[in-house]
């Protein structure tokens, strides 16, 4: 019954659209029509389908919140609001980040 629910749930979907290895189908054809930088680069673009997961994430936050709750720690909620939102702008930071190094490396290599 419980895997009955799970496969017809969406997240099943994005668990198979986060498994799947884009960068393994894609290697050959990017090795072939670019320098290797340019194709090491875009490799790990491929592997972009990874951050589907993180639509997870207010699931496992409110779940280790309430399995803190059971175990009698509490936190205030607006101690748990500012972790939040600091881990969310470290994420956001992170991403624009790589983004940023991204298109910098690519139009450095093409002059």
């Amino acid at each position: 019954r419980i895997f009955k629910h799970y496969v017809t749930s969406i997240e099943s979907k994005l668990h198979l659209l986060a498994f799947l290895p884009i960068e393994a189908v894609l290697y050959p054809i990017l090795i072939e029509r670019s320098t290797i930088m340019i194709s090491v680069q875009l490799l790990s673009v491929c592997r972009i389908n990874k951050l589907v997961r993180s639509f997870e994430v207010p699931t496992l936050v409110s779940q280790l919140e309430r399995a803190l709750a059971d175990l009698g720690l509490k936190w205030s909620k607006n101690g748990a609001w500012v972790t939040k939102v600091m881990m969310a702008m470290l994420l956001a930071s992170h991403i624009f980040g790589c983004f940023f190094f991204l298109v910098a490396r690519v139009a450095h290599l093409k002059g």
